[in-house]
């Protein structure tokens, strides 16, 4: 079943939609580590879908990533990693992102390890 999500993300011309769909679908569990890589993590690698002018990509990772830092922080800190491929890309797009990151800093709640991760993508950008 986690190859069939990661399939549906990875190969979709629209994945952010195909990726929200799936999430709230009664097969996908949030509490499930290897069912939220296999979406996240694949829906984060279609770069067409993550990487999207408007944003619309990073804002569904951040989401992602301020859930599961309640559920499973070292699963968030593992998949907030995906932020380091937008250093690859233009301005808007890491404006976009950095911003994202920056609002998942400053939740009350962070995990140690997933602000690390974000501190250093953001330090970096």
């Amino acid at each position: 079943m986690d190859y069939w999500f990661s399939a549906q993300v990875s190969t979709s011309a629209d994945a952010l939609v195909v990726a929200q769909n799936l999430s709230s679908s009664k097969d996908f569990n949030w509490q499930n580590p290897n069912r939220v890589r296999a979406l996240i993590g694949a829906f984060a690698r279609n770069n067409v879908s993550f990487h999207k002018s408007d944003g619309s990509g990073y804002l569904f990772l951040s989401k992602a990533l301020e859930k599961l830092n309640d559920i499973n922080p070292q699963i968030a800190s593992n998949l907030g990693k995906l932020f380091q491929s937008v250093r690859l890309q233009e301005n808007k797009q890491k404006q976009i992102a950095k911003k994202e990151m920056e609002r998942l800093l400053e939740m009350k709640n962070l995990s140690r390890d997933l602000g690390e991760v974000l501190g250093k993508i953001v330090k970096g950008l």
